[in-house]
């Protein structure tokens, strides 16, 4: 369902600091190429469009990458100057970037290893997945993964939670929602589960 997943836009959050891996997690090597790009690209492979990428103080590292892209014209890059107030914020300054008429976005953490199946045209197989306020691919022993599918609606509810919310965090907000508004989509592929979150973690998936 390529046609669908061309009209929801990927958010891409690489805007930590990255201390236990001790440099941008986003200029990780696997297989000769970058995991940023291999996000980027596989998104493109999969019939996505729009990109968001959010960074942080390690920006001036990224924009070298992103510019000698084919496609760059097809990427937007937000900088958040308040990491401290954690991923969420991240969030929030790419929704407020999209178009208000987009159906959805796709959220997914630079730290999450490249995908090896098309997971973006899973979770829109159907277009009442976007009546989903969230889809999460899921593995066979119930585990969530990335990227998800956050629909229209829920980015509305997402844009006017303060920084002081005691749930200032993705996880908190769709643990709140009711069990019908949440798609779990059986994903067999390994890596929705993946982190790369420590020089160990990288070996291991090398």
């Amino acid at each position: 369902m390529h046609h669908l997943v061309a009209n929801v836009p990927l958010i891409i959050l690489a805007a930590g600091q990255s201390t236990r891996m001790g440099f941008p997690k986003g200029l990780i090597e696997i297989d000769g190429k970058k995991l940023i790009s291999s996000h980027l690209e596989h998104f493109w492979k999969c019939g996505g469009q729009k990109i968001i990428v959010v960074l942080g103080d390690s920006f001036a590292q990224y924009f070298p990458l992103l510019q000698a892209l084919e496609r760059k014209n097809d990427i937007v890059t937000i900088i958040n100057d308040k990491i401290k107030l954690g991923p969420f914020y991240s969030i929030q300054l790419a929704l407020k970037a999209l178009d208000p008429l987009t159906p959805g976005a796709f959220i997914r953490p630079i730290d999450s290893a490249p995908l090896s199946s098309d997971v973006y045209s899973l979770l829109t197989s159907n277009s009442l997945m976007l009546q989903k306020k969230v889809s999460i691919p899921t593995s066979s022993d119930g585990k969530g993964g990335h990227p998800i599918l956050l629909n229209r609606l829920f980015i509305q509810q997402l844009l006017i939670i303060d920084p002081g919310h005691s749930s200032y965090r993705l996880d908190f907000q769709i643990r709140h929602l009711p069990l019908n508004e949440i798609s779990r989509v059986s994903c067999d592929d390994p890596s929705i589960t993946t982190n790369l979150n420590t020089p160990d973690d990288l070996v291991t998936k090398k």
